[in-house]
């Protein structure tokens, strides 16, 4: 993975980049802070929630 820094630090820019680096034939990603806490089950109402069209 390439070198990137943000000067002065963005927040949104950083997130961008990070999300960039996702593979293509990645359907779904869940991007969390690492203040957040996800309720047991969230990956099942997540997958019965999701279609591809």
């Amino acid at each position: 993975m390439d070198s990137f820094i943000t000067v002065p630090f963005r927040f949104d820019h950083s997130r961008n980049h990070c999300l960039e680096q996702i593979p293509d034939d990645v359907d779904i990603c869940v991007s969390l802070d690492l203040d957040d806490v996800i309720e047991k089950g969230w990956r099942m109402k997540l997958e019965k929630a999701w279609s591809e069209n």
